[in-house]
Parts: C-alpha cells; sequence; structure tokens
C-alpha cells in the first residue's frame, strides 16, 4: 500500500475512535513508523503513550472521560464523574472517577487524576450505559446505579453534593423512586439510601 493510502486510512482510524491506539492502527494495517511521520507532519498529536488523536480536534470539557476510557478499556466512569455526565452536577470534579472490576488492571501513573473504585458481580455490571464522547465509547453509570454507588462511597465523597444532585435529578424528572430503590436493593445500599429518596421523590 502507498504512503498517501496509508495516511488517508491512519486518518480515518483517527476520525473514527476520537482517541486512537496503537493496536487500532496496527489492526488496520497502519504501521507504527507512519504514527511518528504524521506527528512529525502535524496530522496526529500524542495524547499519551499509544495513543493519537486527529491535529485539531475539538475537545470538549468531558475529554479526559474520553481518554480514561482509551487508557482504561474495563472501567467504567462513575460516582462523582458520572453524575456530571448525567448534567446533575455543574462542576466537573478534579479527578476521573472510574469503576473497575476487583481484579481489573489500573494504570499506577496515569496521565490524568484518577480515583479508582472496585467493585464485583452485579455491583459492578448493573446499569451501564454508552455515551459518545469526543468520538469515543466510553462506558458509564447509568444516574441510579451512579446514586447508588455514591450512597455506598459516602465515606470518599461526602453526600451533600450527592443529595443535591438527587434534588436536581427529582426535579428534572431523571430517576424515578422506584428504579433508585432497585438498583439499591442490587448494591446493598436501600437501607442507607431509602429515607433520602423517600424525602426527595
Amino acid at each position: 500500500m502507498e504512503g498517501s493510502a496509508l495516511k488517508q486510512r491512519a486518518l480515518e482510524v483517527a476520525r473514527s475512535n476520537g482517541i486512537a491506539r496503537t493496536r487500532d492502527f496496527e489492526n488496520a494495517g497502519v504501521p507504527r513508523i507512519y504514527l511518528s511521520r504524521m506527528q512529525d507532519e502535524g496530522l496526529l498529536v500524542r495524547t499519551a503513550r499509544g495513543r493519537y488523536e486527529l491535529a485539531g480536534a475539538k475537545a470538549t470539557a468531558m475529554h479526559g472521560l474520553a481518554e480514561a476510557a482509551r487508557a482504561i478499556p474495563k472501567g467504567v466512569v462513575g460516582l462523582i464523574s458520572a453524575l456530571h455526565v448525567h448534567g446533575v452536577i455543574a462542576k466537573a470534579p478534579l479527578e476521573i472517577w472510574m469503576l473497575l472490576p476487583a481484579k481489573a488492571w489500573a494504570p499506577t501513573s496515569p496521565t490524568f487524576d484518577l480515583r479508582v473504585v472496585r467493585a464485583s458481580g452485579a455491583a459492578f455490571a448493573t446499569g451501564i450505559e454508552q455515551h459518545r464522547i469526543d468520538g469515543v465509547a466510553v462506558s458509564v453509570t447509568s444516574l441510579a446505579k451512579t446514586f447508588c454507588d455514591c450512597f455506598k462511597h459516602r465515606a470518599k465523597i461526602g453526600l451533600d453534593q450527592v443529595v443535591d444532585a438527587l434534588r436536581i435529578a427529582a426535579e428534572q424528572r431523571a430517576v424515578d423512586a422506584e428504579t433508585l430503590l432497585t438498583t439499591a436493593d442490587v448494591c446493598r445500599v436501600r437501607k442507607v439510601m431509602a429515607p433520602y429518596v423517600r424525602a426527595i421523590l
């Protein structure tokens, strides 16, 4: 394949993935050497080791979540970060909060501020949605699951902003009491959560 055709293919890979990993390019038949050349030519930007995006790509305020999703494929954006994705808190947290399976790998020195919370079984797998952020498929906990996780890990994050977010979600009719309490049963936080749900919803 000619160099120009490889470049075009590499650009397509970067465009379709938002943030593309080295293996995405290799799977498309683009050798690694072309990635360095395209960086030198100003066509690609290396965002972290093994991750590239189109030069001049417009990033949203949630771009960090897209980077985290590409860096940690088994991770699910959750807790305070997910509250921000769902639009029930105005300010993005300084750290990216991610849910990971109990024994899944997590980077020791990521290029972004990361807080990892471990879960297993149904407490991990319940309520995972796919969101598209800056061209990247990002796993995010559903709003009901997010509230349950926040109550479960209230010692780490505090309850004030979570209760405020629950009030906003109630005003927006973004979640209902039945869904919250059913999910709370799965996450084993019904006893803690139920009084707040009944008072607000």
